[in-house]
């Protein structure tokens, strides 16, 4: 197996956890974070989470001030598996493993509705046609509740405008005030002013999807993702020094970091037929890490073909095996997890990914990616900054 692996003792799971714990919410199977415990945190007004998407331990080890972030660093997180915002953005909002909460990456293949569908945009992969419309929701997927319906005290959600009204959003921020932004400048006001007013205890869930956006476009050792890593961080110096006295906890973590990939090194599936013709559905999961649903007449030839043709490019597991080694986490198991991991995990080295197409469909093409096992990727900050009463 590989060698990296999240700890579910250790995860942005157990943050959620605490959080939950020190709101009066007890999600099963789950323990809260050692270095966070709930009996101090709800003594706080104002509990304070900040989600900065795609914001890696590494990188802040590598790119920050020291008086910056750095400063305030605490601790490094694992994420979940797979490293992706869809698995990990789900996990925050239930603090669940996604092997409980059954948000298993990007593209997931939906036994109960047949297809093969991406969970964040709630849409079907070929035509982009909305779950909606057959009258499924979220929960429906997921069957796990939103902790922001459980807690005792007032919640409050920071987030993109264009967010607030998606399906998922609607789910997971169910119970909560939505509060949307524009900008980067609007999304440390709002965090700022909804700090600052509390008039009773309070927890801000806060999210910036933006980093992880430039990364994906530029990568995430561009110029560009530098730049904006360090408006990140003077606005972030802004706000600790406008709620100092305002009897707050502010944590600032991440749902995954990312690598820089290429067109060297993707493998596509069109270019291996033999691999193509053992599948009896499209890859499922992450560029990263893919879910392979296998024809059993052909299992032989398929594990054959990747051991000797793709051995350089990934490591083959039987998804069972994945499960058992918890790499998605322990606890109650998805009623539905083994129909949507396949029957083997693609496991992509180094910087590789793999990418197959549907009929008509477009190929994205990325420099920064994630979703795999690597420190890069696995390892979020756990930045803590506590403001007087």
């Amino acid at each position: 197996m590989a060698i990296n692996k999240p700890n579910y003792q250790h995860s942005i799971v157990n943050l959620a956890a605490s959080i939950a714990h020190a709101c009066g919410y007890s999600p099963i199977n789950t323990t809260p974070l050692s270095i966070l415990p709930p009996a101090n945190l709800k003594l706080k007004t104002n509990i304070v989470l900040v989600v900065v998407d795609g914001l890696g331990y590494r990188y802040l080890l590598e790119k920050a001030n020291e008086r910056g972030l750095k400063q305030h660093l605490k601790d490094s997180l694992t994420s979940v598996f797979p490293s992706t915002t869809a698995s990990a953005i789900t996990s925050f909002v239930t603090a669940q493993c996604p092997k409980t909460h059954g948000a298993t990456g990007w593209f997931m293949f939906l036994k109960e509705l047949g297809t093969v569908a991406a969970l964040l945009p709630f849409a079907s992969r070929y035509g982009g046609a909305s779950l909606l419309q057959a009258g499924i929701t979220p929960y429906d997927i997921i069957g796990v509740p939103s902790l922001f319906n459980q807690l005792d005290r007032r919640a409050v959600v920071i987030s993109p405008q264009h967010l607030i009204p998606s399906a998922f959003s609607e789910y997971a921020y169910q119970g909560a005030e939505n509060i949307g932004y524009h900008d980067l400048t609007a999304f440390f006001e709002q965090i700022t002013m909804t700090i600052n007013r509390a008039r009773e205890p309070q927890f801000v869930y806060a999210y910036w999807p933006e980093f992880d956006g430039l990364c994906h476009q530029h990568g995430i050792g561009s110029d560009v993702v530098f730049e904006h890593y360090l408006a990140l961080e003077a606005k972030f110096d802004t706000l600790f020094d406008a709620v100092q006295h305002s009897d707050s906890t502010i944590i600032i973590t991440a749902d995954h970091g990312l690598i820089d990939t290429s067109i060297a090194q993707t493998v596509y599936v069109k270019d291996h037929p033999v691999l193509a013709s053992c599948l009896s559905l499209p890859l499922c999961g992450e560029p990263r890490v893919a879910y392979c649903y296998v024809k059993v007449k052909h299992q032989q030839t398929f594990e054959r073909y990747v051991s000797n043709e793709l051995a350089e490019y990934c490591e083959l597991h039987k998804t069972s095996d994945f499960i058992d080694a918890g790499y998605l986490g322990d606890g109650c198991a998805h009623p539905l997890l083994d129909d949507r991991l396949g029957d083997y995990v693609l496991l992509m080295k180094d910087h590789f990914i793999i990418k197959d197409q549907l009929l008509g469909e477009r190929i994205f093409q990325t420099i920064g990616v994630h979703g795999g096992l690597t420190e890069d990727e696995l390892l979020v900050p756990f930045i803590r900054v506590d403001s007087s009463s």
